[in-house]
């Protein structure tokens, strides 16, 4: 961030931001280490006395280690220290309770009302961090707090706009933030994605755990917080106690064969507990090793995100081009999110905002494993390596759509709160 010549860096570990660093055109100006310490005295040194005592109980001697000195090497500009950058020390909420410098000096310390309001602010010199509360930034103008979607006033104690998940708080202010418990919870901005995954199989030809565990790791080296776990309550499995960014994976055979009786477990389901989707289903998929996934595409918002996948067509198009079924499962989980959260083909489409190794059509990844020889997991993109390069519209766009937060299963409170707003209505 710039600011008429003085700037400051932010460096982040994942999604925290963990230290601010100072600086401007004429260099990094007074050091603020040599001015009177707020707490008296070092972190570090409380540390080192608290170290020190311990190994005093035990019978030990303890000796400080030298700071060591850094060496200057071909990526740095001098072997002097940083000076102004001062480090965050967050509590349980992700709030700024102090700040320090790069000596373990106390430079800020915060305290907050339940809502977020400031109730006790000291510091020692002029850096003055504005993220505070969740980590969010506060607006000096204004007095409210924004979390990248809307703003959160925490003297009215209440967001500004509706929340876009109110639906899942029957019988709550849509303003409401946390469910009224901000000491203990936390909502960056209110979106979060989880997959529920409905295993429909007869015959046991995929372990949908280590699928679980496949696609979660998958999405993890994305930097993507998205998750899939086991669907509540099997094959009755109800979609309507879903978050609206949630969606769910129907997993089985699309055509299983008893005798002469043929059904269609995949097709039937989703006319069941997505009917919106039937007709879409029935007469535009085939499954099969050639087009093994189908997922909804829906920009409204309105409809139920749905991905399907036909194990029998999995497995066999895995033992035709040599690959791993767990691996061919993974990348088409992957994909189907990806067509939920508004993505077509890019080989197709040439739409740069979407481009991914992950979203390019099943033809275009089976023909380059016949062309090339190469495996299907590494055409997929899916090399946490080089995830980042291959696959960077598709981290970009989910996240857009997803935001940053850690996927929750609230399957059970909405069910719970809608038979609470039904018996409350009726």
């Amino acid at each position: 961030m710039s600011n008429g010549g003085a700037y400051t860096k932010h460096i982040y570990a994942a999604s925290q931001r963990i230290a601010s660093k100072l600086g401007n055109e004429d260099g990094f100006g007074a050091d603020p280490r040599r001015v009177e310490q707020a707490g008296g005295k070092k972190i570090s040194d409380i540390q080192k006395d608290n170290i020190g005592a311990r190994f005093s109980e035990l019978g030990f001697t303890y000796t400080a280690p030298e700071k060591e000195k850094v060496e200057k090497d071909s990526t740095m500009d001098s072997e002097e220290e940083e000076k102004l950058i001062f480090f965050y020390h967050p509590d349980h909420l992700g709030s700024t309770s102090y700040v320090t410098d790069a000596d373990g000096n106390i430079a800020q310390h915060i305290e907050y009302i339940p809502y977020g309001e400031v109730f006790v602010e000291e510091r020692n010199n002029s850096f003055s961090t504005n993220y505070l509360f969740n980590a969010k930034e506060l607006d000096n103008e204004t007095g409210f707090y924004y979390y990248g979607a809307r703003y959160l006033d925490p003297t009215g104690a209440m967001w500004l706009s509706v929340d876009p998940m109110w639906e899942k708080y029957a019988g709550m202010s849509p303003y409401n933030y946390c469910a009224g418990n901000p000491v203990k919870l936390v909502d960056p901005d209110g979106r979060e994605n989880m997959i529920y995954l409905v295993d429909l199989q007869t015959e046991k030809k995929i372990d949908v755990q280590k699928l679980i565990e496949s696609v979660n790791q998958a999405f993890e080296s994305l930097g993507l917080e998205t998750r899939m776990m086991l669907a509540p309550g099997g094959k009755d499995f109800d979609p309507e106690y879903m978050d609206n960014t949630d969606s769910y994976v129907a997993f089985g055979p699309l055509r299983q064969r008893k005798g002469t009786d043929v059904t269609f477990p995949l097709h039937d389901f989703i006319c069941q507990k997505s009917p919106e989707w039937c007709e879409d289903y029935r007469n535009s998929w085939e499954g099969g090793k050639d087009v093994p996934e189908h997922s909804s595409l829906d920009l409204s918002g309105k409809k139920t995100p749905v991905i399907a996948l036909d194990v029998t067509g999995i497995v066999d198009a895995a033992s035709e081009y040599n690959t791993d079924a767990i691996g061919l499962a993974t990348f088409l989980v992957l994909h189907g999110a990806g067509h939920n959260a508004g993505m077509g083909h890019p080989d197709r489409h040439k739409d740069g905002d979407f481009s991914s190794m992950l979203m390019n059509s099943g033809n275009w990844h089976i023909g380059n494993v016949k062309d090339n020889h190469v495996s299907l997991t590494d055409n997929f993109g899916l090399n946490p390596s080089h995830a980042g390069q291959t696959n960077f519209g598709y981290v970009k766009t989910m996240s857009n759509k997803f935001g940053r937060n850690k996927a929750q299963c609230n399957y059970y409170k909405n069910r719970k709160d809608k038979y609470k707003f039904y018996k409350l209505r009726f």
